[in-house]
């Protein structure tokens, strides 16, 4: 009965009117196992009244109960052996201060035809046992966004019930059967289901809401962070879902992105709209609701049903958009460094204000939030390194143009400018790598991120990227994150943190990969990260000056109207040319980054006149 209960329960919910078509068979899943839960609470309630559930039925009810468990409690602790700990303590927890309270206060029975020792008091007793674990956990060692604090605890609670339920059901088939325990073979003890009835009925419970997929919006998904990101989602897609991408000239790659994956909303530039609902229709795909330009992107990435953002927009076109996932309080992968170098303490304070959690994807501040002490991001600092840290040691690679000279440096091309000798990344970030920029940018992404001010923070040229960037404390130690160059590897970290989950990426080869080389930037042929250290050190609207001006002449150059040498100029030029200012509202940043492209832009034009 219990299992057909379930079965109805789940058939049921795929019937009830939703807002889209599809219906999550977790969902309805959960929903079974609600009805099911609440069916055994029937029994449990009106025995003896009713015993007809006493059947040969029971043995495949035990059967189920016990695989499910068995299995549960296995998925559990390959995810991790600590969430498991943490199932045995809600567990044990009940049980003790079931058991305590009520020997002690225990007045009025719970079930006294099916468990005459069992008290109300007791059971309160039990709920404020695992109400402290539940608070010790979730505010030292987790976390989570408010939401996803609302959805550990509910979980949590529901595991409790569950136990309860479990331990009063396996006690009703005892009274019915009539003997005292299950059986012999633990002395003094009983038999093993009197010792796990409760964990039996709570794993299932607390693994499928472990297992709940959650529903992921790609923020730039046509682009090397939003394929990576979108790997990730295929090799976990029991856990992850894509509820929206997101694309802006790439519409033939993002229709296929949507045949393959069929997200719920996907957002384009108005002007695309056509061309992408012809080419969904080729593939006879009519489902997915087509948003447009900024404010569809602002609609998914605040989306109610969006658990997880990927902030992949490059240039200061994400910054609104990730705004706006951090004002939802979504855990946010942040791979687009412009919105924290364009409005840091706006962004930072918003993620505390809203109980966002922000996670760094670039390999270089990934690579750094790994080497730092727990909970390092909430801690206070006045901008001075704190809990032993000395310094944060950032990694780059150097670019294509390493080893030019100054003299090579004029004639470089468009091309081997975005022929990167170790990653594989887009034409603008290319160029900000091969001119140092992109550091510069990271370096106060850094700043704003770890709350460090820019003197605590050193560039360290590293050809070979195998070492993703460093800390140094003050006991003379350094710890390193190092692994072969593929973004899967800090975009899987981010998206499970503080969990780990399996990538195909291999191992690194210390054998292979056996020389490490070191050196100091030569700010003199790529002055671009001393113009990025110095805006940081300005303070207030030079980043955003900075950046803007960047993102101007990098075009420029791909565009081939400007020279190499000639894009740290512009930038130069402009953060010499638009006033600095306090980065106080959004509105500021906004109006200020136009008037840097529009003073960059006319310096292009001179320059080619």
């Amino acid at each position: 009965m219990i299992i057909a209960a379930g079965a109805a329960g789940y058939e049921w919910f795929k019937l009830m009117p939703h807002e889209s078509d599809h219906v999550k068979k977790i969902k309805a899943a959960g929903f079974g196992v609600l009805t099911a839960f609440f069916s055994g609470l029937y029994w449990v309630k009106h025995y003896p009244e009713y015993d007809g559930w006493y059947n040969i039925t029971l043995n495949i009810v035990g059967l189920v109960l016990i695989s499910a468990a068995v299995t549960a409690i296995f998925e559990v602790w390959k995810s991790s052996p600590w969430w498991l700990m943490y199932l045995f303590l809600l567990v044990w927890g009940a049980d003790s201060g079931a058991y305590f309270v009520g020997r002690k206060f225990g007045k009025r029975k719970l079930a006294p035809d099916v468990s005459p020792n069992k008290s109300i008091e007791g059971l309160i007793g039990g709920i404020v046992t695992v109400a402290i674990v539940i608070i010790v956990v979730q505010s030292i060692y987790l976390h989570l966004t408010l939401p996803q604090h609302i959805l550990f605890l509910v979980l949590s609670i529901v595991t409790v019930f569950s136990s309860v339920l479990g331990d009063l059901f396996e006690s009703m088939i005892k009274r019915r059967a009539g003997i005292k325990d299950s059986g012999r073979i633990l002395p003094g003890h009983g038999g093993v289901l009197d010792r796990i009835d409760s964990l039996l009925a709570a794993a299932p419970f607390f693994a499928a809401g472990m297992y709940m997929s959650q529903s992921v919006c790609i923020l730039g998904v046509t682009g090397s962070i939003g394929r990576s990101t979108l790997k990730i989602l295929q090799q976990h897609s029991d856990q992850y879902s894509v509820f929206a991408v997101t694309g802006f000239s790439r519409i033939k790659e993002l229709s296929e992105i949507c045949k393959q994956y069929r997200p719920k909303c996907v957002v384009v530039p108005s002007d695309k709209v056509d061309e992408l609902q012809q080419l969904l229709a080729i593939h006879h795909i009519f489902d997915i609701e087509i948003l447009t330009d900024e404010a569809g992107l602002i609609t998914v990435s605040e989306h109610p049903d969006v658990d997880v953002v990927m902030a992949a927009i490059v240039g200061a076109a994400g910054l609104l958009p990730t705004l706006a996932a951090v004002k939802a309080g979504k855990r946010v992968l942040l791979a687009n460094k412009e919105a924290l170098v364009m409005s840091g303490d706006i962004m930072l304070q918003a993620a505390k204000d809203h109980h966002a959690l922000l996670l760094p994807v670039d390999s270089e501040h990934n690579a750094i939030f790994q080497c730092l002490p727990q909970n390092y991001l909430q801690i206070q600092s006045n901008g001075e390194p704190q809990l032993g840290v000395k310094q944060v040691l950032l990694t780059a690679s150097g670019g294509p143009f390493l080893n030019f000279s100054l003299e090579q440096l004029k004639t470089v091309t468009p091309a081997q400018a975005c022929k990167h000798p170790n990653w594989s990344m887009g034409q603008k970030i290319s160029v900000d790598s091969a001119t140092l920029m992109n550091k510069g940018l990271e370096l106060i992404e850094a700043c704003h991120l770890f709350s460090i001010k820019e003197q605590f923070v050193t560039v360290v040229v590293h050809p070979q990227s195998i070492i993703h960037s460093m800390v140094q404390y003050v006991d003379g130690s350094t710890l390193a994150q190092m692994g072969n160059p593929d973004m899967c590897t800090p975009i899987a970290h981010a998206l499970a943190w503080p969990e780990r989950i399996q990538t195909h990426v291999p191992p690194l080869d210390l054998f292979v990969h056996s020389q490490l080389d070191f050196q100091a930037p030569d700010i003199t042929r790529f002055p671009s990260l001393k113009l990025a250290r110095n805006a940081m050190q300005a303070g207030g609207l030079a980043p955003s000056i900075l950046n803007a001006a960047n993102e101007i002449a990098v075009s420029a150059f791909l565009q081939q109207k400007i020279a190499f040498l000639e894009i740290s100029q512009v930038v130069e030029h402009t953060l010499n040319h638009v006033q600095n200012g306090l980065a106080d509202s959004i509105d500021t940043i906004l109006q200020t980054d136009q008037l840097a492209r529009q003073v960059a832009s006319q310096r292009i034009t001179q320059l080619g006149s």
